[in-house]
């Protein structure tokens, strides 16, 4: 593996271990989604293999650029005084500022109500992130400092972050305790925990529309890539028999007897796709990085480009599904299926108090996420990582180990296989039957929904330059099949070899 490979990876592992850590889809889907467009706009600022998502213009560059022409057009897409300055610094530089931005966009949240890091104190996320880049720096660059590309990196990390999310209007999303009760059949209710929720498990609002006193609705945080949260609005429409036998799958299959007594395989994946300390955005990335370790030779470019589109497709993905939350008002299963059981024993029930049954999901009450149950987001934002990796792979096929776990007994390396992307992303999706959060119904659309907002972000964001883009299912992770040569650029460059930890 190249050192510049290795250094995209070294940053994205770093990245994930600072946001690990569930606030809600839509800031945690963002935060590693601004991390990973600086560091691919850094990479193709120098060798501009694909589209970057923030051009360079005078306008936001706020002069810094401004006494060097620029060019738009391969190779570079940056002044020529900066030319000879080392990529590798500026994009050390590039990650270390927007980890910076994001522990900040953290501390900040935090401070408004919503989940954290346990024990989080910004002082120490600040220090891990200064310990970090010297370890980068120490490991790979020159010997002396390289002030050059030190700009080129913060002018990127800028301008996905300053001139960009800064101005998303994510500020006016806001928490409240009690969201109101739907009245009609199907509509959600929040009659299956304890209420008011803790503190960290409140209702996120206000996330994708903000509803007035006159029932006008505005548009809130900006999507990354779509125009607007509902561009792929896909209904939820099932008669009522229909409903009626999603009611009586999800008693079934996500009664707690009834998964205990699964076969252990496929109760280690139920386990793994909802272990509460699995968190959406940290797992697809995990995924990612195992098919990109499959590969011999990846490319710094290719890699960089990867997490970009996953992470700004989970992002999108997190506002389309907030807004269509609040808009269907779907209830979840365990509403559903207190209400059949309190009709069956009580023509009289009043569905507005809350009652017990027999019925007990295999994942308790306090663990079924507190919002309306459609779209789902594992359905949406695994669909959209779906759709961007097998397009990436040229196919389904894959070879993949996750939840990986050395047995003491024979020392050798256990998990989950997964032979097809496919299949990681449906275990994802419909283990939720059986932990009783989800319909089959919903699930279906939900990853509908997110592989169409995937395929919009892959055809619409960091697309091969033009007119030397890779052939249709090329794999690019191969860097004797990729379409530039950088090893005119790599001369240039005195470094030494990299050891450090980007695994």
């Amino acid at each position: 593996m190249d050192d510049l490979s290795k250094l995209v990876l070294y940053w994205n592992k770093k990245a994930a271990e600072l946001l690990n850590f569930h606030s809600n889809p839509g800031h945690d889907s963002r935060r590693f989604a601004v991390v990973q467009i600086a560091i691919h706009d850094t990479l193709n600022s120098y060798l501009k293999k694909y589209n970057q998502y923030s051009p360079y213009t005078e306008e936001s560059s706020n002069g810094q650029y401004a006494d060097g022409s620029i060019s738009l057009l391969p190779p570079r897409s940056l002044p020529k005084k900066y030319w000879n300055s080392s990529v590798y610094q500026a994009v050390n530089r590039a990650a270390y500022k927007v980890l910076i931005w994001a522990t900040n966009d953290i501390n900040e949240a935090v401070g408004k109500g919503f989940p954290g890091p346990e024990n989080y104190k910004l002082e120490n996320d600040l220090q891990k992130i200064e310990g970090w880049y010297n370890h980068a720096k120490q490991k790979l660059l020159k010997e002396k400092d390289d002030a050059i590309a030190d700009q080129v990196g913060e002018y990127w990390a800028n301008a996905i972050t300053i001139y960009n999310r800064d101005n998303d209007n994510i500020d006016k999303v806001r928490l409240v305790s009690k969201f109101p009760d739907g009245t009609d059949d199907g509509k959600f209710r929040y009659d299956y925990n304890h209420s008011p929720p803790p503190n960290g498990y409140k209702f996120v609002v206000n996330y994708s529309v903000e509803i007035s006193e006159s029932g006008d609705k505005e548009e809130i945080v900006k999507p990354f890539v779509l125009t607007k949260h509902d561009q792929f609005r896909r209904p939820l429409d099932y008669s009522e028999e229909e409903g009626a036998s999603m009611i009586d799958e999800v008693e079934s299959m996500g009664k707690k007897t009834k998964v205990d007594m699964l076969p252990k395989d496929e109760k280690d994946i139920i386990d793994y796709w909802s272990h509460p300390k699995h968190y959406q955005h940290i797992l697809w990335n995990t995924f990612a990085r195992e098919i990109i370790f499959s590969y011999d030779k990846p490319d710094a470019w290719a890699v960089a480009r990867v997490f970009a589109l996953i992470h700004t497709a989970m992002a999108d993905g997190a506002i389309a599904m907030f807004g269509d939350l609040y808009h269907f008002y779907h209830w979840r299963p365990a509403t559903a299926i207190h209400d059949k059981y309190n009709r069956t024993i009580n023509k009289d029930y009043d569905p507005q108090v809350n009652t017990n049954d027999t019925w007990g999901p295999y994942k308790a009450y306090n663990q079924t996420p507190r919002v309306p149950e459609y779209p789902a987001s594992f359905g949406v934002l695994g669909g959209a990582t779906g759709a961007i990796l097998r397009s990436i792979v040229g196919g389904d096929t894959i070879d993949v180990l996750m939840n990986k776990i050395i047995n003491p007994a024979t020392n050798t390396l256990t998990g989950i296989h997964y032979s097809s992307i496919s299949k990681a992303v449906n275990d994802n999706a419909y283990t939720k039957i059986n932990c009783g959060w989800n319909f089959r119904k919903s699930i279906d659309e939900s990853l509908a929904l997110g592989t169409d907002i995937g395929n919009y972000v892959l055809h619409h964001k960091f697309q091969p330059i033009s007119g030397i883009e890779v052939p249709e299912y090329e794999r690019p992770f191969i860097i004797e099949r990729t379409w530039v040569k950088i090893e005119s650029l790599i001369s240039k460059l005195w470094r030494k070899q990299i050891n450090m930890d980007y695994r």
